[in-house]
């Protein structure tokens, strides 16, 4: 019996076949569950099989290569894995048909392309966030206010002006910044915590994923509330036949003893 090494070897598939196996799943999107997965309507192993040999026959009419029914089989669920494995270590593009067999076994919504989450470190440098821009504004609001012409010198004397300017060289003797103020290390420090954040979409997809399973354990719920209420009606109906049944034997039993009396007083 073939397995799923035969795959890894020889012709890879064409993209006419690999068009045509996605949208086949796309139709039957049960097909993509395996047997032993809980779903609202599982499909039954015969049909399975069925479906996969017709897959099988399609796939080989249409060419270039030709395998059997179990190392398509195989073919699909190595795809299935490399293309989860690429999503998961945030790669910065994956292919349209890639993203469609993300879809198709439910580890992605439809509507998400990741094109937002992927883009953002190239983008980090010139979209600061609005922290950094409150910190530039702060910035330029101080350089403004150290012109001589425009710092107000309170009653006190020149002992506030002096004791900003020394916390302000204090503070850059003790980050050792060699001439960088601190606030240009704040814009720094923000824009690289901004960037190393964007490179890991790993939220995106489990949050996507545990979406998914608690869609998928409504729909049993749902299922499971629906055949408790069919059995509901069939015991209903069991009962009002049991009901009739007992007054027909009531009804027969009044004739055949009427029919005895009748007998009786004939003879």
């Amino acid at each position: 019996m073939p397995s799923h090494r035969d795959v890894g070897f020889g012709p890879r598939a064409s993209e006419s076949q690999k068009e045509f196996i996605i949208g086949f799943m796309e139709q039957h999107p049960l097909l993509t569950r395996r047997s032993h997965v809980v779903c609202p309507e599982p499909l039954p192993e015969f049909d399975r099989r069925a479906l996969w040999r017709q897959l099988a026959a399609k796939l080989n009419a249409l060419g270039p290569i030709s395998k059997t029914t179990p190392a398509w089989r195989a073919w699909w669920r190595r795809q299935v894995h490399e293309a989860r494995q690429l999503a998961t270590r945030g790669r910065n593009y994956l292919p349209r048909w890639r993203l469609r067999i993300l879809d198709v076994v439910g580890t992605l919504p439809r509507p998400v392309v990741a094109d937002a989450a992927f883009e953002a470190p190239e983008n980090a440098d010139q979209v600061p966030s609005m922290a950094v821009e409150v910190v530039l504004s702060e910035e330029s609001a101080t350089s403004e206010a150290t012109d001589p012409s425009q710092v107000t010198v309170p009653s006190q004397g020149p002992t506030l002006l002096q004791a900003r300017q020394t916390s302000r060289v204090s503070v850059d003797t003790a980050e050792g910044t060699s001439g960088i103020s601190a606030p240009q290390q704040k814009v720094r420090r923000m824009k690289h915590r901004h960037a190393r954040s964007a490179h890991y979409p790993n939220d995106i997809v489990m949050a996507a994923a545990l979406e998914r399973l608690a869609d998928e354990a409504k729909q049993q719920r749902e299922v499971a509330e629906h055949q408790a209420a069919t059995l509901e009606r069939l015991a209903g109906l069991h009962n009002e036949q049991l009901q009739e049944l007992r007054c027909i034997g009531d009804v027969a039993q009044s004739i055949a003893i009427d029919l005895q009396q009748r007998t009786e007083e004939c003879g």
